[in-house]
């Protein structure tokens, strides 16, 4: 495989951990100058491949690879078809505030020319400023004399600058337990980090509190919140912002509940 399908398959499982989502939809650049008719043609040829990919959590890495390969090169072998033709053909509902199909992106690429080698920067994480994103993530992996640098870009509406670094954590967290076990079952492979696993602990370690065995969860959340009434209520584990509830539970799937 190549760096590109092993990259792209962390990734992939990445999202897939992070949105608790199996249909995983990222989107690439790829070269658009296939034609000969094109080559001397001065402008920018760069045509968009959805990569959709199916993770299980029975299934081994390895066995995610291979499968991650075979629809990779299905996809570039068709890398020719417009993007835009096949937003039209699969008809779409328009909305100018989103990307179609998906809105994460990744792309991997060799630097070339003369450029600042960033290979004896100490590991570590980076913060950029931009103005403006394309999508919701976006990956970009440059290749180096010495590895990869990554750069993860995000949109600020959805995500807090300590969310992100969270979500860096877990990706690295899980890196690692990919090179440690290349053949584990993808629910076995770690994302949360020992400060995250020593939190948690701590948090479940706290002050118990009997509950009767007839009291419904709304009931005890309701009991909860008339004796700590200024404590917070949820904190969204996907942006990190803490909200406050007033009455019941609704949507709840993604939130941590704290008491």
């Amino acid at each position: 495989s190549t760096h590109f399908m092993v990259i792209l398959s962390i990734f992939t499982i990445w999202l897939s951990k992070l949105s608790g989502q199996a249909d995983i939809i990222v989107g690439t650049p790829v070269d658009g100058r296939e034609h000969a008719d094109l080559e001397n043609i001065v402008g920018m040829f760069v045509n968009t491949i959805p990569m959709r990919n199916t993770v299980r959590e029975e299934k081994r890495f390895t066995s995610f690879l291979s499968l991650l390969k075979k629809n990779t090169l299905g996809a570039f072998a068709n890398r020719g078809y417009p993007f835009e033709e096949l937003v039209e053909n699969l008809s779409l509902p328009k909305d100018i505030g989103r990307n179609p199909i998906f809105d994460v992106m990744f792309n991997l690429w060799k630097p070339s020319g003369n450029r600042t080698d960033l290979s004896e920067l100490p590991d570590g994480v980076f913060q950029g400023h931009h103005r403006t994103v394309k999508f919701d993530i976006n990956l970009s992996v440059s290749e180096r004399k010495k590895g990869f640098l990554f750069s993860l870009g995000y949109s600020t509406r959805l995500f807090m600058t300590e969310t992100i670094h969270r979500f860096i954590g877990h990706f690295k967290t899980l890196l690692h337990s990919i090179l440690i076990e290349p053949n584990s079952k993808i629910a076995d492979l770690e994302i949360i980090t020992e400060q995250e696993k020593e939190e948690i602990l701590t948090f479940s370690n706290g002050p118990r509190q009997h509950l009767t065995a007839t009291a419904t969860l709304h009931q005890r959340f309701r009991v909860q919140s008339a004796s700590t009434p200024d404590h917070i209520a949820l904190v969204n584990w996907v942006t990190g912002k803490q909200e406050n509830v007033s009455e019941g539970l609704t949507g709840c799937s993604s939130y941590d509940i704290y008491s």
